[in-house]
């Protein structure tokens, strides 16, 4: 057979690249809401705190309103981000901020103590319009975890900076720096001393801990109007976890992903098994390589993990949400460009407090 029969005609090799520009056309374009025109874009962000493997009885009207009216607030500060045309990395990080000032929460304020009687905290950050990075692990002083690893992203060839290195750079970046027991809460100092006291080994307290606790790791999706997606995640991790214990939250694929072609992911639950399933990205793969929708994709995800794993928030590039998960609850909520809220913590029609809120006048 001739050499000649090896190569690709010019014809064919034409269309080819032209396929490929049309593509790389498509992924910039604003990409609309279902039912939307590209005159008006559509925007969406999404965020969750936590899921884990409680009933409806250990959580009472008071404490769900609480919940609910940091997650309320969080999106609150997204979408306001999102109205006025701001970027998609900006809306996440706004909401994933609201959280971690938020002592209910696990992560910055509220984060949960190891065994060395300190918090130490992961975060990530995920800009799906170029597969940008930043993220920080272990680290023991950034009032805001989440603005370090914005800062890695922004700021660094890297994308992952980890312990006392991470602060440093963080407070060398200008950073809010404060000393490790303003992250302590008496609900956590409490948690850390029923843990010590529980004869566990290191495997139970991994498994057990990461799904049994009430509130978890917090998380937020968005896409803003040019059609960006972005996905964050910010954790104090497990309970008595050991030291220098590192999770899925920090670790772009495992903990989150964000990819304009097709979705953004933020996860909470048993991390060390989150890493083992490169669960966000797989999400991603699914819609990618066999062209499931977003739901399809997240349900053949979340059905294929032992039950009590967690759940996962995700938006799509037309602005679907999905927000799967296998335990006995997960706090979690988005907002729509109409102003519309919905927040959940249990199935539908559990919740005890309202799921529906108007921000669309505030």
């Amino acid at each position: 057979m001739s050499t000649h029969s090896y190569l690709i005609p010019t014809t064919l090799l034409l269309i080819i690249l032209a396929t490929i520009h049309t593509k790389e056309e498509m992924s910039t374009k604003i990409r609309p809401h279902p039912g939307n025109s590209t005159d008006s874009p559509s925007f969406l962000i999404a965020v969750h705190a936590g899921a884990g493997s409680y009933t409806r009885s250990q959580i009472n009207f008071e404490k769900e309103a609480l919940i609910k009216e940091g997650l309320l607030e969080a999106l609150k500060a997204g979408f306001d981000v999102l109205k006025r045309n701001g970027s998609n990395v900006e809306a996440v990080r706004e909401a994933i901020i609201k959280l971690e000032d938020n002592p209910l929460y696990n992560a910055g304020k509220g984060g949960k103590i190891n065994q060395n009687f300190e918090v130490e905290s992961d975060a990530s950050i995920m800009d799906g319009s170029y597969l940008g990075v930043g993220g920080v692990a272990a680290i023991k002083h950034v009032k805001n975890p989440i603005l370090a690893a914005e800062a890695v992203l922004k700021q660094t060839p890297h994308v992952l900076l980890v312990g006392d290195s991470a602060d440093e750079f963080a407070k060398n970046k200008g950073l809010t720096v404060v000393p490790n027991n303003y992250f302590m809460t008496e609900e956590r100092i409490k948690e850390w001393f029923e843990a010590k006291r529980e004869d566990e080994d290191e495997a139970k307290i991994v498994k057990e801990k990461a799904t049994k606790d009430k509130m978890g790791t917090i998380g937020s999706v968005a896409l803003d109007t040019q059609g960006h997606l972005a996905a964050a995640t910010s954790t104090g991790g497990i309970t008595y976890k050991m030291p220098g214990r590192v999770g899925d939250s920090p670790i772009a694929g495992a903990g989150n992903y964000a990819n304009d072609n097709t979705c953004a992911v933020s996860c909470t639950g048993a991390g060390e098994i989150m890493i083992r399933r490169v669960m966000a990205f797989d999400i991603h793969a699914r819609m990618l390589y066999k062209g499931l929708s977003l739901k399809e994709s997240s349900d053949e995800v979340i059905n294929s993990v032992e039950k009590d794993t967690g759940g996962f928030i995700a938006i799509d590039k037309d602005g679907h949400v999905h927000m799967p998960y296998n335990s006995g609850g997960m706090a979690r909520g988005y907002i729509r460009q109409d102003g519309k809220a919905f927040i959940y913590i249990f199935a539908e029609g559990e919740d005890l407090t309202p799921v529906e809120y108007d921000l669309s006048s505030k």
